[in-house]
């Protein structure tokens, strides 16, 4: 898919592909329910590797839903916590916090206008049609 076209997605989609990424769903869950944790906290409980987790935490913490805390100690210790915006995108999630492990439920009904309202919230991936994707994660670091 070429970025023009990623451009132009429904914000309600990107939303949905970032939480459909392998593990991201499942790392939002875990920092809700523990937190903070460490990176290898993180990646003992999900069975993920190291690679995978950390570009998934990197995306996460690019948009601001994931915050990295780096102490200043030896042996280096680093955690990560939601964000408010996290907290904010986890709870307009409809899964069940307290279960074990996080899936989208079987009927979906309303189950998006809790996410609508995230996106039109921290303007997400364009609600105005006019930012997209990559303007968002280039405004992060201008």
């Amino acid at each position: 898919m070429s970025e023009s076209e990623r451009g132009e997605m429904c914000p309600v989609t990107e939303a949905l592909n970032l939480l459909g990424k392998s593990y991201n769903l499942k790392i939002l869950h875990r920092l809700y329910n523990t937190f903070p944790l460490r990176f290898t906290e993180l990646q003992d409980f999900l069975g993920v590797t190291p690679k995978v987790l950390t570009s998934r935490l990197q995306e996460l913490g690019e948009l601001g839903i994931v915050t990295r805390k780096s102490h200043d100690e030896i042996p280096p210790r680093v955690e990560y916590e939601l964000s408010p915006k996290g907290k904010d995108l986890i709870l307009s999630v409809p899964i069940d916090l307290k279960a074990p492990t996080a899936s989208f439920p079987a009927q979906t009904g309303n189950m998006f206008n809790d996410l609508k309202a995230w996106i039109k919230k921290y303007n997400f991936a364009g609600i105005d049609g006019k930012r997209n994707w990559a303007t968002m994660r280039k405004e992060k670091f201008a």
